[in-house]
């Protein structure tokens, strides 16, 4: 069960799974943002039409939010979680600074 649905507050992705890696990252289209706020508020964005709803309904059965990250599970079972444009640096230099030690 997630944090949410219980009510809890989330914490980082991070604290909930010790023991992931990052093993790759693909910066995936700005579309999904709606697909996070969906899954996170359970509303379209309001200039959506009835189709464009549908759809999104369509899409975000395959996703889920983790710590309001859009996340889903892979046929290979790994855990992916789908990172923004934005995102990609700031992940980058925290798994270096890990790989390094921080220096």
């Amino acid at each position: 069960m997630l944090r949410l649905e219980i009510g809890e507050e989330p914490t980082s992705i991070e604290d909930n799974l010790p023991g992931a890696q990052l093993f790759a990252i693909k910066v995936e289209h700005d579309h999904f943002v709606d697909i996070i706020q969906f899954l996170n508020i359970g509303m379209a964005p309001s200039e959506y039409t009835m189709k464009q709803k549908k759809e999104l309904v369509v899409k975000g059965t395959d996703f889920s939010s983790i710590a309001r990250h859009l996340c889903n599970m892979g046929p290979d079972e790994i855990l992916r979680r789908y990172i923004l444009e934005y995102e990609r640096q700031i992940i980058l230099t925290k798994a270096h600074e890990g790989a390094t030690g921080g220096h």
